[in-house]
């Protein structure tokens, strides 16, 4: 099996973000709110500035958080297993979001 997660790099400017930095799948930090600090997988998108993300363990995958694009942290870490898995319209457990998430930020950590 491939690798699940996959680390790209993208130019943005601050003032416009590209439409691929809220995929589906994409690691995300709250700036904020009550949970600020907090990572999340993008697990869905609703219009040009909002998105759904979900954590696996407070934020269930069934029940995710609706967020403004203003108050997330983009990092260009994709968890491509749990986008393939959204986009082929298979299932996505919360345990995959919380894998995903560990292994995102054991690599940004390095």
């Amino acid at each position: 099996m491939g690798s699940a997660i996959r680390v790209g790099s993208h130019s943005s400017s601050d003032n416009q973000q590209p439409t691929t930095d809220y995929c589906i799948g994409r690691l995300v930090c709250s700036t904020q709110g009550r949970d600020s600090g907090k990572f999340y997988l993008v697990v869905g998108t609703e219009s040009g500035t909002m998105v759904y993300v979900a954590d696996g363990e407070e934020r269930k995958v069934e029940k995710p958080k609706k967020k403004n694009l203003r108050h997330l942290k983009f990092y260009n870490s994709l968890a491509v297993e749990v986008a393939d898995k959204a986009g082929s319209g298979k299932n996505l457990s919360n345990a995959d979001v919380r894998k995903a998430i560990k292994t995102l930020l054991d690599i940004l950590q390095e």
